[in-house]
């Protein structure tokens, strides 16, 4: 093993706590491929490189990142070349505003790297040649015969290193509190955990509506263990929800990373789901269909005035007014007419002064 990849490792570990404590998860394995990469649980390094010692930190907490942004698992159906390339440039750029020395050949556009990693993907040219090396990785993710502790023994489950993952990235978010950019803490924001009970909501829902499916109160749910929170999981069939976000110019960028991070939430607790998600401020600006084999966008659209007219005139456009509504707001806008009482306006405390004609409101903390 290169001592000097070992050493900025350890710098990492010493130097830098919000990426010590991910990079500590990653085991250092040699392999033959000829660049660096890694497959969630081991971090490959290659026979030659030609990095200095600066460098190979940035190059460390480079696949690191990949590993808590959660790019393997993120990929679906997307070309992996073309993927791989949005995914560097996100992380090329957010690592050179944290302070790291970037190699001077790696990947980097200022100006895309401020977009989400999806929205990167859709602009860069699609035929990329994937390499073999590259697919033989990708089809040996979570197949190295690697167990938990990366010495061998029972294979893990892809989302089960997913969820590690998740719970990593919050954790250290605590311990690099303040010693992390601003445009890295708002990229995390938006994949942090949830705060509000979503479980008590979708039960209600699920009672009444769709009596067939229940809870069970063990195993846990994953996605709220590392808060201390035991909560139900959930089983049974697919769900189907609308979701809006008003992303008018009330509503602080804090507040609008944290709705995209309950979407996720509601998403963890299902196995199967169709989302319909929308973005609104006085006008509808984009809708998504989003399921098990899709992602959520991290990048939203509007900051205009504010209306929760239009995403009840879109559900009755597109045949979903029998689906309930969960909207995320500050509750600064006009109401229709039209009662719809499956509907949860999800608000921050900020918002308790405002009145709403129908509906549950929920606190998001």
């Amino acid at each position: 093993m290169d001592i000097l990849v070992q050493r900025a490792k350890v710098q990492l570990m010493l130097n830098r706590p919000f990426y010590g404590s991910l990079v500590a998860r990653l085991q250092l394995r040699d392999w033959d491929g000829p660049t660096f990469a890694t497959d969630g649980l081991n971090l490959f390094v290659p026979k030659e490189h030609k990095f200095d010692k600066t460098e190979l930190e940035f190059v460390v907490a480079h696949e690191t990142l990949h590993c808590a942004f959660l790019h393997m698992f993120r990929r679906g159906t997307r070309e992996a070349m073309r993927w791989n390339y949005a995914c560097d440039i996100v992380i090329n750029y957010m690592l050179e505003q944290d302070g790291f020395k970037r190699p001077k050949d790696c990947l980097y556009d200022s100006n895309l790297a401020k977009l989400s990693t999806e929205k990167v993907y859709d602009l860069l040219p699609a035929g990329q040649q994937m390499p073999q090396w590259l697919q033989d990785l990708i089809e040996g993710v979570c197949q190295q015969g690697d167990g938990e502790d990366g010495k061998g023994g029972s294979k893990m489950d892809p989302q089960e290193i997913a969820q590690r993952w998740r719970e990593a990235l919050a954790n250290a978010v605590t311990l690099g509190r303040g010693s992390i950019s601003a445009e890295m803490k708002e990229l995390i924001d938006s994949f942090i955990a949830p705060k509000i009970p979503w479980t008590q909501v979708l039960f209600r829902y699920i009672q009444q509506v769709k009596g067939q499916q229940d809870f069970t109160s063990y195993p846990f749910n994953r996605a709220h263990i590392w808060r201390n929170m035991f909560l139900p999981s959930l089983q049974g069939e697919t769900i189907e929800v609308v979701v809006a976000c008003d992303t008018s110019g009330s509503m602080s960028q804090q507040e609008i990373s944290k709705s995209l991070s309950e979407v996720r939430g509601l998403c963890e607790n299902y196995n199967d789901y169709t989302i319909y998600l929308m973005f609104c401020d006085a006008k509808i600006h984009e809708v998504f269909e989003i399921t098990s084999d899709t992602d959520i966008p991290d990048f939203v659209v509007g900051r205009g005035g504010t209306s929760f007219i239009p995403v009840f005139e879109k559900m009755h456009e597109m045949e979903l007014d029998h689906l309930p509504l969960i909207f995320f707001t500050d509750l600064d806008g006009d109401f229709p007419k039209e009662v719809k009482n499956d509907t949860f306006w999800v608000t921050p405390n900020r918002s308790r002064k405002h009145k709403f004609p129908f509906g549950e409101r929920i606190e998001m903390e």
